[in-house]
């Protein structure tokens, strides 16, 4: 368990990051710009959103992440 928190929390940096070069993305848009499965960016963007670092708004009925 904590080696998969371990690895959570380290895609959650790399998911930060991105989210400065890019602005408001999609996660299927981000886990394909990081290479990483969709499960797993979205489980390092509720990581995330959890912190307050991140903000989640609904488009067009699609979800966009963007750095809060």
């Amino acid at each position: 368990m904590e080696k998969e928190k371990a690895n959570i929390g380290q895609k959650a940096g790399a998911v930060w990051h991105k989210l400065n070069e890019t602005g408001s993305i999609t996660i299927p848009e981000l886990a394909l710009k990081l290479n990483i499965g969709v499960e797993e960016t979205t489980l390092a963007v509720g990581w995330l959103a959890r912190e307050d670092k991140v903000f989640i708004e609904r488009k067009n009925g699609i979800l966009h992440v963007r750095n809060s």
